[in-house]
């Protein structure tokens, strides 16, 4: 479709695009070969068009183009529109492959397999009659008429997120899935402390996942997210949970055989265990590598129930929750008291729009009231070891 101009719109019973091409004729061969009818724009003084009797505002009105004002309608260019309907999860799939920069990765996003993909961005190619990406060995990269149609492609997804998030605070049953989001030191509170709530709350199903980045709470990538600090985007509710301290913990055995372990000659004198290289933008990263200086940890995991493990096994002193450190008999602390700058502020978000549906409220309360319960076990109190030990940790 030459020079195409692409517009969101909405319509009765379905989201749709305006297609605007220059030349009548390759609109008409677009429409030929999607089974779509072409109709001239007949744009009223009101800056309106009118399909199939229907009124819409004019998609070019902006003084330039807009045919309703004769001084600066240009005869010489014919614009033709065409409506088209297609598929929702067409524009899913663009999105997640424009965002992903590879069918592999919007496949991974989207739970789909290659070839589906692939088939779902060639249907929405010929709907639209463009080529909407190039192939490039670094992977997928965006058309012209690819960018022209991202911001809309993003319109249409955050209203049918809208759409969802209302139609979830519409609902009164209190049955469902929750998902919550949280970071590995929270993720591995909550896992531990769950028991209870599946007895109390056999129709709600709990999805917990651990990880290192936000999900995007408006798309509902998750309902509910623990995070470490507030996050930059105001768009969101945000609770306090709590601080949870952290400090240094050596296998028992490392720490007898050791006795640097104990003091200031640590830093010089005993081997570490920390994240790898891809976390070391974590604070408690930041914090290690400036005691240690020079030196390197000997031990390095990607995840902190990894950590936990290797320093058990006695590969090294590190740094761990003190709810998760103190309730671990094997382990001691050898910096006897929680370290200020290991402390961790949590915040639990939720979009204003999900704040009300009956069993994410349900959860959020619950949330609340197990870390004000177990405020001193993460505050490093002194606490007695459970029938079972987390898992995890950040």
């Amino acid at each position: 479709m030459a020079n195409c101009k692409l517009f969101a719109a909405a319509t009765t019973g379905a989201l749709a695009l305006w297609a605007i091409a220059e030349a009548g004729a390759s609109a008409s061969r677009a429409a030929r070969r999607t089974g779509l009818i072409p109709s001239n724009i007949v744009c009223n003084s009101f800056h309106q068009i009118e399909i199939a009797g229907q009124p819409y505002t004019c998609p070019l009105h902006d003084h330039e183009i807009c045919c309703s004002d004769t001084d600066s309608y240009r005869p010489n260019i014919v614009f033709r529109i065409i409506l088209i309907r297609m598929e929702w999860n067409d524009i899913r799939v663009f999105l997640a492959v424009a965002r992903g920069g590879s069918l592999r990765a919007a496949a991974r996003e989207l739970a789909l397999t290659q070839p589906t993909v692939l088939r779902r961005l060639r249907t929405l190619e010929a709907a639209l009659d463009v080529l909407l990406f190039e192939r490039t060995p670094d992977g997928h990269r965006l058309t012209d008429a690819g960018r022209d149609l991202m911001p809309l492609a993003e319109s249409m997804a955050e209203t049918a997120a809208a759409i969802d998030r209302r139609r979830a605070a519409y609902a009164e049953d209190t049955a469902g899935v929750v998902k919550i989001y949280a970071g590995e030191w929270g993720a591995a509170f909550l896992a531990e402390r769950m028991g209870d709530f599946a007895r109390n709350n056999p129709a709600i199903i709990l999805e917990l996942s651990e990880t290192h980045s936000d999900p995007d709470l408006a798309r509902r990538e998750a309902d509910l997210m623990v995070r470490h600090g507030l996050p930059e985007r105001g768009d969101l509710l945000a609770v306090g949970l709590g601080t949870m301290q952290g400090t240094l913990y050596a296998a028992r055995d490392y720490a007898d055989a050791t006795p640097e372990s104990l003091d200031e000659r640590r830093w010089k004198a005993c081997n570490f265990v920390s994240f790898d290289a891809p976390h070391e933008y974590f604070s408690t990263m930041a914090w290690l590598t400036g005691k240690l200086g020079e030196r390197s940890a000997q031990v390095r995991a990607s995840r902190i129930h990894l950590q936990h493990a290797a320093i058990r096994a006695g590969a090294g002193i590190g740094i761990l929750p003190c709810f998760l450190g103190d309730i671990d008999e094997r382990l001691v602390r050898v910096a006897p008291a929680p370290v200020p700058a290991l402390a961790a502020d949590l915040w639990l978000l939720v979009h204003p729009d999900l704040r009300h549906v009956p069993r994410i409220r349900t959860v959020i309360d619950w949330l609340q009231k197990e870390f004000r319960r177990c405020a001193p076990a993460l505050a490093g109190a002194p606490q007695s070891a459970p029938s079972s030990r987390p898992l995890a940790a950040e």
